[in-house]
């Protein structure tokens, strides 16, 4: 999930923006991702301004140039308790599986739904841990 998030946020594809016809290169934004151990948040830095994030319902919009996202598979309180501490400077949101079933939650507690089930991350994972059991021989 995050990094499919990582990807969308380091993109400038602009498909269709000046209605000229599109050419894919490997053009990156140059978001920066390091891992918070303490609490299991992934911090992405070097967002473009105003962007608007993927996944949220509503659109909501990058206001730093910091995103700090908790990837889950169910929210619980001290994960809440946790955005709520870094929330004070940054973007704070926690990503979920699109099938993720979450808890009554405030307002205040911006949620990005991948648009992968559960059950298809853990099909990916696997194969990844085969391929990686194949290659060393």
């Amino acid at each position: 999930m995050v990094g499919m998030l990582y990807r969308r946020l380091n993109a400038t594809d602009t498909a269709g923006a000046d209605g000229e016809a599109r050419v894919v290169e490997d053009r990156k934004v140059g978001v920066q991702w390091s891992i918070d151990e303490a609490d299991g948040s992934v911090v992405f830095s070097g967002i473009a301004a105003e962007l608007s994030l993927p996944w949220s319902e509503p659109a909501v919009q990058v206001t730093h140039d910091h995103l700090v996202v908790f990837p889950r598979t169910f929210v619980t309180e001290s994960t809440v308790r946790a955005m709520r501490e870094q929330g004070r400077e940054r973007t704070v949101a926690s990503v979920v599986p699109e099938d993720a079933q979450l808890p009554e939650l405030s307002g205040e507690t911006l949620i990005l739904r991948c648009p992968d089930r559960l059950p298809d991350i853990d099909r990916i994972i696997e194969e990844k841990l085969l391929s990686a059991r194949l290659a060393r021989g």
